[in-house]
């Protein structure tokens, strides 16, 4: 059968088509009307939800559905299981494929998922061919690519398989393809494979008339010239080309028997009569074309016929109901395509929204199905308040009087946005203008959560009495709420102040006294700010103003000093407070003037000796305004420590004055001394700085003899006499000796001399150690708590002679007149059997020369020498 492209036609249905080819080209699917349309009432902020079977004719794979709820917003849809597949099959034979239309895998996977998005709705059972023996058959069909007949004797056809050749060529102006049922021959023995060759098991396709197709195959040949879109999906297809998807489909029906089979022919009277498809369309006949096409035009869900005769470039055309009610008149046994979804979604204002449930094959084809909602509007929730005091001719403020909810929240994304809006008026109850305005959305609300809201109200009521007050909120739509509350206008309010304290330190800082600031008469259920003033800022400074908190009577505030750095004296300060009209009555509190004088030294400590002079004492006075002169008092708290002048004056315009401070040596043996000094002057506070008198205690050391002779015994020793210029005190004083040579001298390491004693008198012996040292000078410090240390050098003379260092060649410990192993043996067996020591006269003066160093000692020292002295040989 041709599928032509009929320009007349399309002539005809341009202005019907033009829309839905737009639509198309700009979403990308295929709408159509929804099976069931209703209009679902539901109010804003509830849950609007359906769930309902869909037809899914078209679709092929996984069916997924998203929701387009119209207010800019999306979500999935819940799909339940697709009807079961069927298990038919279409296998596609490429070998006469010569013009190589189907070489490339995209046109074949497009084919293929089209073939199967029809081929899996039909349930029948397809007997298997299978020629063996005597059971012979030939089948014939148009080669696709020529036109020519071609036969393929005893293929092998499986069970529920059907062959269809496949292949492109030039066809006629304006034809897109042609599908053809395969034609056969057949001899056997057997009727039974004759039957099976002819119907494949489908008994009515050979009854007469025939009720039932059961074809092995056919072809489909497409146009080799057409500008075909290839895609699985819409997407690229633009008006100049043709789908190739739709064509597929539409000739793979043919040669599955649509307009072809006897069937079809059998229910071909003045139209078709099948039932399934005049139950569909509700037209008895279905309207045809040319007998084998349903009408040009033919729609049926508002979706364009995939079986009409007419094609229309840019536009995908996939099997509606009606054609596969065609198709199950014709004996295919349908599945009924179709899919339980259901959806549910907060709408979050009124009016009416274009929801549309989208379904999505995952290999093939998308249909849309539009649901008409209609959201009602909700009313706002005023809150109520409780009853309020006023003050007659005061304001009475009340922050978020009206508060309020409201299930809506807008469709900010929906096209024009959609918001939330409220105004709000209150009636005051005593005849004035009301007060009206836009309340403010607290919090823009979400599904499931209500929007928040509230609206301020301030009034004056210039009589007492008991007054009743009508609030009401309106949103946008005129939905209301009203609520009411009393208000009870009392007498005018006054302020009491009061202050802990009647005076303050100029330097008493932030907390110098407290305010006690009380309300009465006004209403204590909200909170009251009170202005708070001082008479004198630069005395005095209190916060700007502070709140009496809602529900208390009473607050206290801190009352700051202001250290002002002049010397003024007692200054008065009016302190007051007010609250609107109502002013308080005033506290008085007296600021007491605190100037400093400023006392520094230039040292930390000085020494009882160091005389007139000793430090510098700085006198400042701390206040800026120095006019006049000032006479400052100036004391010492140990006249035998330091002194200084009793008094001084800093002259006007002045702001210091130093003098001296004298040393006072006491010729005491009493360490160190603190001693304060003071300075006081009328109009100040007095001030004080200490001074650390450290004490002079020299110590003297004096030698009977500063030379010694370590070998001779009348010159080997001396008398030392250690002295301070102090009696020692009553505990007597401890003095240590120490020596930068210890090994050389003899003398005690400390020495005390007695309380009330002034010196101390102890032997010094030199050390006769037997090694040849010449001439040296050693140095005897003396050192002790609360002295200063002193020292002392004296000489020592050395006549020992070298007996056991080589006078020709001191390496030469053998005497054989040359340095060798055998002396470095020498000397360490003694070593190793007598250990290094200092060598005596007395015991080792039979050693050979093993003294190399010639220092009177026998030890690695004098090994190393000799190593060393054969390493450079």
């Amino acid at each position: 059968m041709i599928l032509s492209l009929l320009i007349r036609m399309r002539r005809l249905f341009t202005r019907h088509l033009h829309r839905r080819i737009v639509v198309q080209r700009k979403l990308r699917r295929l709408l159509i009307e929804r099976l069931d349309p209703r209009l679902a009432f539901t109010a804003e902020g509830q849950a609007f939800a359906f769930n309902q079977v869909f037809e899914t004719s078209g679709l092929g794979g996984t069916i997924s559905g998203n929701v387009l709820w119209g207010d800019g917003t999306s979500s999935p849809a819940i799909v339940g299981a697709s009807a079961a597949t069927g298990p038919l099959s279409i296998r596609f034979d490429y070998s006469l494929d010569a013009n190589n239309f189907f070489a490339s895998p995209e046109r074949r996977n497009t084919l293929q998922l089209a073939a199967n998005s029809i081929i899996s709705k039909f349930s029948d059972q397809l007997t298997a061919i299978r020629p063996t023996g005597t059971d012979q058959w030939t089948a014939k069909f148009s080669n696709p690519s020529t036109g020519a007949q071609e036969t393929r004797t005893n293929l092998n056809i499986a069970a529920n398989e059907i062959l269809i050749y496949v292949g492109a060529r030039t066809l006629n102006a304006g034809e897109l393809g042609r599908g053809e049922k395969g034609g056969f021959s057949a001899s056997s023995t057997s009727q039974a494979f004759i039957d099976t060759v002819k119907a494949r098991g489908q008994t009515g396709a050979i009854s007469s008339p025939a009720t039932d197709f059961g074809p092995w195959g056919g072809t489909i040949t497409f146009s080799l010239g057409a500008n075909w879109h290839f895609g699985a999906t819409t997407d690229g297809l633009d008006l100049s080309e043709f789908d190739f998807a739709s064509a597929a489909s539409h000739e793979l029906m043919h040669s599955l028997g649509f307009g072809l089979s006897n069937s079809w022919n059998a229910k071909v009277v003045g139209g078709f009569t099948g039932a399934n498809s005049v139950a569909v369309s509700g037209r008895s006949p279905v309207p045809l074309f040319d007998g084998s096409h349903w009408q040009t035009g033919l729609t049926i869900d508002g979706r364009l016929v995939a079986m009409s005769a007419d094609t229309i470039n840019g536009f995908r055309r996939l099997p509606t109901r009606l054609d596969l009610a065609g198709m199950q008149d014709i004996g295919w046994q349908l599945i009924t395509p179709q899919v339980q979804a259901s959806g549910s979604h907060i709408f979050g204002d009124n009016g009416t929204y274009p929801t549309a449930l989208v379904l999505n094959g995952s290999v093939f084809g998308s249909l849309s199905y539009p649901i008409s909602v209609n959201i009602t509007n909700v009313s706002p929730v005023l809150a109520g308040q409780t009853n309020r005091s006023a003050m007659e001719g005061l304001p009475l403020s009340l922050p978020k009087v009206g508060q309020f909810t409201d299930p809506g929240f807008g469709a900010s994304l929906a096209t024009p946005p959609r918001a939330e809006t409220f105004t709000y008026t209150i009636d005051w109850g005593d005849n004035n203008p009301l007060s009206t305005g836009n309340a403010t959305i607290e919090s823009l609300g979400s599904p499931g959560v209500s929007t928040r809201g509230f609206f301020d109200g301030t009034h004056t009521y210039a009589l007492m009495g008991s007054y009743t007050v009508t609030m009401t909120v309106t949103d946008d739509d005129g939905g209301t709420s009203r609520q009411q509350f009393g208000v009870q206008v009392g007498p005018p309010p006054s302020l009491v102040l009061s202050i802990d304290r009647l005076s303050i330190n100029e330097d008493a800082g932030d907390n110098a006294a407290t305010l006690t600031v009380r309300r009465i008469g006004f209403d204590n259920a909200v909170a009251t700010t009170i202005l708070l003033t001082s008479s004198d800022t630069s005395e005095v400074q209190l916060p700007a103003s502070a709140t009496i908190p809602a529900g208390q009577t009473s607050i206290t505030v801190p009352v700051k000093a202001i250290d002002d750095s002049l010397l003024d004296g007692t200054v008065p300060v009016t302190l007051s407070a007010s609250a609107g009209t109502v002013a308080s009555n005033s506290v008085n509190v007296d600021v007491l003037d605190r100037e400093k004088i400023l006392l520094s030294l230039n040292v930390a400590s000085i020494g009882e000796n160091a005389g007139a002079g000793a430090a510098i004492l700085t006198v400042s006075r701390a206040n800026t305004d120095i006019g006049q002169s000032i006479l400052v008092q100036l004391s010492s708290s140990d006249t035998t420590e330091a002194k200084l002048p009793s008094q001084v004056t800093i002259p006007a315009g002045s702001m210091s004055l130093s003098v001296g401070v004298d040393a006072v040596d006491d010729a005491l043996f009493d360490g160190s001394q603190l001693v304060s000094l003071v300075a006081n002057s009328t109009g100040y506070l007095s001030a004080s700085i200490s001074i650390t008198v450290t004490d002079f205690q020299p110590l003297s050391l004096v030698l009977q003899s500063n030379a010694l002779v370590e070998e001779d015994p009348n010159l080997n020793h001396t008398q030392a006499e250690l002295s301070i210029r102090a009696p020692a005190p009553a505990t007597g004083l401890t003095l240590q000796l120490t020596s930068n040579q210890p090994n050389q001298l003899v003398m005690p390491a400390s020495v005390f001399i007695p309380a009330g004693a002034q010196s101390v008198q102890f032997p010094i012996m030199a050390v006769d150690d037997f090694a040849p040292q010449g001439i040296r000078n050693v140095s005897i410090f003396a050192s002790g708590n609360g002295v200063i240390a002193t020292s002392v050098v004296i000489t020592i003379s050395d006549n020992d002679p070298a007996y056991w260092t080589n006078p020709i060649n001191p390496l030469d410990v053998n005497n054989n007149r040359v340095p060798d192993p055998l002396d470095v043996l020498i000397i360490i067996n003694e070593i190793n059997f007598h250990g290094s020591r200092a060598l005596n006269p007395n015991t080792d003066r039979g050693l050979p020369f093993v003294d190399t160093n010639a220092d009177g000692n026998i030890g690695p020292l004098d090994v190393l020498r000799i190593i060393n002295e054969l390493n450079q040989i």
